[in-house]
């Protein structure tokens, strides 16, 4: 029995460093060549591993080792670990109210609070004016304005605008979001490219808006900015445009 594991040993370790020397075979034919060798390997290993006792499996273990070392490039060690990954943002509590409405949300970006706030307020805000947050349970932030907050958009991204001056991060990930509202409609536009957020908002503007407008409140994951014309916007690609230029 020791002398057919040996010979089966033997002939995988001869086999496998010899899959190294075929350079004048094109690369498809080495790898076809190395996948049959590899396979008949395996076949002599399934029918005769049961019949190894513990000490001939771990000689055998080192020794597939050995050659799987041998076949890379320069028969040297191979390539260092990995880098690590850069972490992931960590999650902000956010808390606070808009007027005697409380909220309380885990955020990984000042987008996502954006997100959270308006999913829990849109159609119960009317008209407000105050609000206070506080994040990572630090004092309160008072937020006011001399007018009125009449949508969940408007209200939601000014709260998230503060927040990223409080420690929450600034929008991450990839593609692309716009949070805001054109008048008193509230929007929420997610893709992975821009012509996936301008045919959300012609959508938008064509089945909610439909009509001239003067007002548009966009949040880009850093900022809320504030667009006003003297005139009017009055189709979905003058609006849209609008929107477009500040998340880009």
């Amino acid at each position: 029995m020791k002398s057919q594991w040996k010979i089966i040993l033997l002939a995988s370790a001869v086999t496998l460093v010899s899959m190294n020397v075929s350079a004048q075979q094109s690369p498809e034919q080495q790898a076809q060549k190395k996948l049959n060798r590899l396979s008949r390997i395996v076949q002599k290993l399934e029918s005769n591993i049961y019949s190894m006792d513990q000490f001939q499996l771990r000689k055998l273990n080192n020794k597939l080792t050995q050659a799987i070392q041998t076949l890379r490039p320069g028969h040297g060690p191979g390539p260092g670990p990995r880098p690590p990954r850069p972490p992931r943002p960590s999650m902000k509590t956010v808390t606070g109210s808009i007027e005697n409405m409380t909220f309380v949300y885990d955020v990984t970006d000042a987008m996502d609070l954006a997100a959270q706030c308006i999913g829990q307020f849109e159609g119960k805000i009317n008209s407000v004016d105050d609000a206070k947050l506080s994040v990572d349970f630090s004092p309160e932030a008072k937020l006011h304005t001399s007018g009125w907050w009449t949508s969940a958009g408007e209200v939601c991204t000014v709260i998230a605008a503060k927040s990223v001056e409080m420690g929450v991060f600034p929008k991450s990930g990839y593609g692309y979001t716009a949070i805001g509202s054109i008048e008193k409609n509230t929007f929420l536009f997610k893709g992975n490219s821009l012509k996936d957020i301008l045919l959300q908002c012609q959508s938008f503007y064509d089945n909610e808006v439909h009509t001239s407008v003067d007002d548009i409140n966009i949040f880009n994951g850093t900022e809320l900015v504030k667009k006003h014309t003297s005139g009017w916007w009055t189709n979905s690609s003058e609006v849209c445009n609008v929107i477009i230029q500040e998340i880009k």
